[in-house]
């Protein structure tokens, strides 16, 4: 757990304050959710945050299942 907690911060660390890209402030640029869909800048995290939540449930299951 304590090498978890490292990476974590470690990762929230080095990433930018704002990472903010055009269209992001102006209404009249934004598309709604298309934007977050569409644009790869948001797409790549989203995709990334899925992998590990898929991950974390199959460990859990397993976990589970070992008892």
């Amino acid at each position: 757990m304590p090498r978890l907690t490292y990476f974590l911060t470690c990762l929230a660390l080095s990433m930018p304050a704002v990472m903010a890209h055009p269209g992001h402030g102006n209404p009249a640029a934004q598309d709604g959710i298309w934007h977050y869909v569409t644009s790869p800048t948001h797409a790549g995290p989203v995709v990334a945050l899925a992998i590990l939540v898929a991950m974390g449930i199959a460990y859990l299951q397993k976990r589970k299942s070992q008892r």
